[in-house]
């Protein structure tokens, strides 16, 4: 039985005032394993997010459903937690009180809440920024305080949204070993969005490649099954084979999509 299976599903977003309907989901079917690092990768507008969303029960389908350990989803939950893009942290408190938010909602006992923040603080290397306020951090720093918010309440299911997107360079490539890492550690199911075909080669076992507007799946990529994780650096003849073959599959939608811009659609 998958952890995620996705069945016949559209999305059709309603226009406002004369504005025409937008289909951003048709027809996608999916199943993603217990345990996989599942990459979601397309054009902008593609409909990567409100997969996402859906999954995530903020956002009904129009058509078909999601079914979770086969129970369909319905609403947001505990069992799957959510890493945005932009940082969603309530700056007036510390580091160590965003992190254990969540345990407060779910009156988890405070000697346990203690016990959970001090795991996670380590494991994202906060440990000398516990009692500082989000203001005072850096963009890197304060998805590590997001990423480590969202691990504290321990979902089943880890949805990202391009948590990386915003960072420079040189400290997306430090998050993307420490997500590996988490990934590896626990074994949580993580369902990641990004634009980057190296980030997803890097840290999946499987892509999942959409089409431009309306979303569907273009292809399925098993990367696990290819070469081992200890060899997936940029410079390997294969990683280079591999992002070769993706970018030739998802360029012409890249266009397709950029067009649609164009013309206003």
């Amino acid at each position: 039985m998958p952890k995620i299976e996705i069945q016949n599903l559209s999305k059709i977003f309603k226009g406002r005032r004369n504005q025409e309907n937008i289909l951003a989901l048709h027809a996608v079917n999916l199943r993603i394993e217990e345990g996989e690092f599942v990459s979601l990768l397309g054009p902008s507008g593609c409909g990567k997010s409100t997969l996402l969303y859906i999954i995530a029960g903020f956002i009904a389908p129009s058509e078909g459903q999601v079914l979770k350990d086969n129970k369909p989803i319905t609403a947001p939950g505990p069992d799957r937690g959510v890493v945005f893009q932009e940082f969603a942290l309530f700056p007036w408190m510390t580091v160590s009180e965003n992190i254990k938010f969540g345990l407060k909602a779910q009156n988890v006992p405070t000697e346990k809440q203690e016990t959970i923040v001090d795991k996670y603080i380590e494991m994202m290397h906060l440990t000398h920024f516990r009692k500082a306020y989000i203001y005072e951090l850096s963009g890197g720093m304060k998805q590590r305080v997001a990423i480590a918010r969202t691990l504290a309440y321990e979902p089943d299911i880890i949805l990202m949204d391009e948590p990386l997107g915003a960072l420079d360079a040189q400290t997306r490539e430090l998050l993307q070993e420490e997500i590996l890492q988490i990934w590896e550690r626990t074994q949580k199911t993580i369902l990641f969005v990004t634009h980057s075909i190296d980030e997803s080669i890097f840290l999946s076992t499987k892509i999942i490649i959409m089409s431009a507007r309306p979303g569907t799946i273009k292809e399925v990529m098993n990367i696990r099954e290819l070469f081992d994780r200890e060899k997936k650096t940029k410079s390997n003849p294969k990683f280079i084979q591999f992002r070769d073959h993706i970018w030739n599959i998802i360029k012409d939608e890249v266009i397709k999509a950029q067009m649609g811009e164009f013309q206003g659609e």
